[in-house]
């Protein structure tokens, strides 16, 4: 096993690396915390063995081990793991997550202002002391932002034609055969033989006889009926399109000529 160690500016920062790294599976005894404002780490970095012993085992580089100490007495968090091999990686990975301090460079930052290493006899700053050694840290620091771009792709619609349908009423000749009677007065003179030929009393009367006649005449008479229909309506239909771009991100190339491991031992 070894130890990796991270230094964060800020307890919550460091609470939120420990609960990260218990959702992803680390035992909690391989896990330490240690910050100024826990009553059992406010005590530690004046009692240096236990305190280098706590966070580093044993056979740690005190020179090394002192930043991290005085990183709590200037008000930041330790937080230390114990990993597996199989576990650095991902250790590391999870930390980083987090922002944690560049213990060397902050390190150089405190000893431009005049330290020359852990003092176990030195009390802890105070909270204004913090807000102020924050300060000058950052003024210190050279930061270089991260930025990267993301894809997102949304959809909007967009006309893409469009269909007219018009009706009208059209006029067409047809025609229909229909059959018509009709009648007409026909009038005959047939002669008479026989007994019927003795003329009766008042044979000599005048008579007027009327006869109407008929004839059939076509009458044309319309009626509307609903033969068809034509239905108007949409069919949607969906597609999946691959949307290709490219996005740009801020790469950090580190050349570092030393062999320590920046995650601790």
């Amino acid at each position: 096993m070894k130890t990796i160690v991270a230094l964060y500016d800020d307890r919550q920062s460091a609470d939120d690396a420990e609960q990260a790294l218990l959702s992803a599976g680390i035992d909690s005894a391989h896990i330490t915390v240690e910050s100024r404002e826990s009553a059992s780490a406010a005590a530690a970095p004046k009692e240096k063995p236990g305190f280098f012993k706590r966070i580093f085992g044993l056979g740690v580089d005190e020179n090394y081990a002192g930043v991290y100490a005085e990183g709590v007495n200037r008000g930041s968090t330790v937080l230390s793991v114990m990993a597996e091999d199989d576990e650095s990686e991902l250790i590391e990975q999870t930390l980083e997550r987090f922002k944690p301090v560049d213990t060397d460079t902050r390190a150089s930052a405190w000893r431009e202002q005049g330290w020359t290493g852990y003092d176990e006899s030195r009390s802890a700053l105070s909270d204004d002391d913090i807000v102020q050694e924050r300060q000058r840290t950052q003024d210190a620091e050279t930061r270089i932002p991260i930025v990267e771009e993301q894809l997102r792709v949304g959809k909007e619609s967009i006309a893409t034609g469009q269909v007219r349908v018009r009706s009208y009423v059209q006029q067409t000749p047809v025609s229909q055969d229909v059959e018509l009677t009709s009648e007409r007065v026909t009038v005959e003179h047939r002669p008479v033989t026989g007994s019927s030929t003795t003329a009766t009393a008042g044979a000599f009367e005048e008579k007027s006889i009327m006869v109407e006649t008929f004839e059939e005449r076509p009458v044309v008479k319309k009626e509307a009926r609903v033969v068809e229909e034509v239905v108007i309506k949409k069919d949607v239909t969906s597609h999946k399109e691959t949307v290709r771009d490219d996005v740009k991100r801020t790469v950090v190339d580190v050349d570092d000529e030393t062999k320590r491991s920046p995650w601790g031992r």
